[in-house]
């Protein structure tokens, strides 16, 4: 499965750790590591987001203040393919999440392994409507 992790720069570590453990349990993974010096930066990550069959969306206050990731998001909740496969965690705690976030289940972000593991199993197992979205449309 391709995922796509949505997050804020100021998260960037927790992504790699947590793409890491999804890379681990078989999945591609994009992450900004994957743009190059010089890249088109949102080029690129609009392309992965167009290939990817799930959505990881890092929620923080940095991440709340990124018009980009805002955009990831919306992106996400609009289309089908997302369906059941966009996924919140909670990085740092932030009062203020999008209202759809409510109506879904959010991860914890405390441990980003422990967090891929949850992830990659219900993948796995057909259940990712488990941790992901129930109610996108």
């Amino acid at each position: 499965m391709k995922v796509f992790i949505s997050h804020a720069h100021a998260d960037r570590r927790f992504a790699a750790r947590l793409a890491k453990t999804l890379e681990a349990a078989g999945h591609d993974v994009w992450t900004e590591r994957e743009i190059l010096p010089g890249d088109n930066w949102a080029a690129a990550a609009a392309t992965a987001l167009d290939q990817a069959d799930a959505l990881v969306a890092l929620i923080s206050p940095d991440a709340l203040q990124s018009e980009l990731v805002k955009h990831e998001w919306e992106y996400a909740l609009g289309q089908e393919r997302f369906r059941y496969r966009l996924i919140p965690v909670e990085v740092r705690r932030t009062d203020e999440k999008p209202w759809i976030f409510e109506r879904l289940k959010v991860l914890p972000g405390s441990d980003p392994e422990a967090t891929g593991r949850e992830i990659a199993r219900a993948f796995k197992m057909g259940e990712a409507s488990q941790v992901g979205t129930r109610a996108a449309s």
